[in-house]
């Protein structure tokens, strides 16, 4: 009898292992275009997440693959193609939901820097930091305000905006904002 509960168990817990494993390899590609995009290889997560077959994929794991499809678009320079994959995004997203949010109004900020649209981008920037909740996401929108100062051609707040992502700890872009920083030094 012991040795059956054993084996029942010994059983149970390899399938719950075995389980997880194989329940999470569906996330697999999404993870790996984040990390593509965190590595600033647009056009290869671009790829990835083109192809992840979006009709299996359930409302979370949907509209997180619409969110960094339409980043990695926005940061690519693809704007019409971003805006048209975040209207999608919208459409689906809670309202809620700050993810979402982080990824519809700050990737149309990106696409309205971009195109000169300097008032629009200012708003969406704004909302983008309202949504954040840590360092690293201030640190982005902090990065992208000094974009849309160096676009507006004011470098005095260009390096103030650098300046307040480069405080933001050790995140990515407050380390790029330092980066920025030391070659704005060195000219």
């Amino acid at each position: 009898m012991l040795t059956g509960l054993v084996i029942a168990a010994c059983a149970a817990l390899f399938l719950s292992r075995n389980m997880r494993v194989h329940a999470s390899r569906k996330y697999l590609p999404l993870q790996h275009a984040q990390e593509l995009v965190n590595a600033e290889r647009v056009d290869e997560a671009i790829e990835v997440l083109d192809g992840i077959d979006t009709r299996k994929l359930e409302q979370p794991l949907l509209t997180h693959w619409l969110g960094l499809r339409g980043y990695a678009l926005a940061i690519g320079g693809r704007g019409e193609e971003a805006l048209d994959c975040l209207d999608d995004l919208a459409a689906i997203a809670d309202p809620d939901d700050r993810l979402s949010q982080l990824f519809l109004n700050g990737s149309r900020a990106i696409v309205a820097i971009a195109d000169d649209r300097f008032d629009e981008a200012d708003a969406l920037l704004d909302c983008t930091e309202h949504a954040c909740d840590d360092a690293g996401n201030r640190s982005e929108v902090w990065w992208w305000r000094a974009e849309l100062a160096k676009k507006r051609g004011d470098e005095a707040r260009r390096r103030v905006c650098l300046d307040e992502a480069a405080k933001l700890g050790d995140a990515y872009y407050a380390e790029r904002a330092r980066r920025a920083l030391q070659s704005v030094a060195a000219t």
